[in-house]
């Protein structure tokens, strides 16, 4: 078989293919053996140890990182701790609440409870016994002394609720949320 020109066909693409076929393996052959290559891609050679450049681009990115998230970290505490005082403002009015209807079911008696006794100050639980009126798991969370409940640990009063009895007969219960500090 002959090409217009003459040649052979068979030479011409056996040469080629040979030449394509071996000069594409010896190179490759030759690059993996002065440079390791991943699926026949060459790769640059490795280095040793870490450099100052990537020091430099760890750091830039720990000082970003610093920037965007510890003010974004302590704003979402805060709102965390806030959220919870208003949650235990809402249990200490309800279990003021209870006690106060509890209280007029029964007479107008002390009241008892698995926890003890709930003393009465005009028709509501008294400050130092609201806790025996709440949820165990509301109780472990916040301490409470008096009528003052805050998150467990802590000593500020700037986050935290406060509840009193009614100042007289016929009055209501007054639970004041601070968030100030929280």
């Amino acid at each position: 078989m002959a090409d217009q020109a003459g040649n052979p066909v068979g030479n011409v693409v056996g040469n080629t293919a040979g030449n394509v076929v071996g000069n594409t393996i010896g190179n490759t052959i030759g690059n993996t053996a002065s440079h390791p290559s991943v699926h026949g891609i060459a790769t640059a050679p490795h280095r040793a140890g870490i450099g100052w450049l990537d020091i430099a681009i760890g750091c830039a990115c720990a000082a970003a990182l610093a920037v965007v998230a510890l003010p974004r970290q302590r704003a979402t505490v805060a709102q965390t701790q806030g959220t919870e005082v208003t949650a235990l403002a809402r249990s200490v009015a309800s279990a003021a609440e209870f006690g106060h209807r509890l209280w007029s079911a029964q007479g107008g008696s002390e009241l008892a409870t698995p926890q003890g006794r709930v003393g009465i100050v005009n028709g509501y639980p008294a400050a130092g016994d609201l806790a025996k009126l709440l949820e165990p798991g509301e109780a472990m969370a916040f301490e409470h002394e008096g009528g003052t409940f805050r998150r467990q640990g802590t000593a500020d009063d700037g986050c935290a609720v406060v509840y009193a009895p009614p100042a007289r007969a016929g009055g209501s219960a007054v639970v004041e949320q601070q968030t100030d500090g929280c």
